[in-house]
């Protein structure tokens, strides 16, 4: 029994299809997966970059001796508006925490409301109140509103206040 040449030849051809179809190109679609993931992943770190960057220049922005003079409520406000925020501001009303700290001085404290903020906006904000010497966040609540929007409660105190 032999074979002719012109069937030996397209069963060759076919063969080679086939290890073309299924060994070759399953590589180089998986190096360019790899290649976008690779892309994705340095897109990631780049953002990672500009929001630490970010980050160091909020957290150096703002004196601490002209906060000192400021009430809470004026200091939350110009901080607000600072980043753009204070269109955010839904209520913000001094709370009744405690009226003296351990020492015997007083403590300033504002409950503050904010609505419609990214995460983003969220995290520029809580970094910026970190910043400022001697402010505490009592208490922290978020809830999740819109698709990617969040609303923000918490109670923020200080002691002394402004003179």
């Amino acid at each position: 029994m032999t074979i002719s040449r012109p069937l030996l030849a397209g069963l060759i051809a076919a063969l080679t299809g086939l290890a073309l179809f299924w060994g070759v190109l399953p590589l180089f679609s998986w190096r360019a997966e790899g290649n976008a993931r690779l892309a994705r992943a340095r897109a990631g770190q780049a953002d990672i970059r500009v929001l630490a960057e970010e980050y160091g220049r909020l957290a150096q922005s703002a004196p601490a001796e002209r906060q000192q003079q400021q009430t809470l409520f004026s200091l939350v406000n110009s901080e607000a508006g600072r980043l753009q925020l204070a269109r955010r501001i839904e209520a913000a009303r001094p709370a009744a925490l405690r009226g003296k700290n351990g020492r015997g001085g007083s403590v300033e404290s504002l409950e503050l409301r904010m609505t419609g903020l990214y995460l983003r906006q969220c995290l520029e904000w809580l970094q910026a109140l970190e910043s400022v010497p001697g402010l505490r966040i009592e208490s922290l609540n978020l809830r999740r509103t819109g698709q990617n929007q969040l609303d923000l409660d918490c109670d923020l105190s200080r002691p002394g206040g402004a003179p």
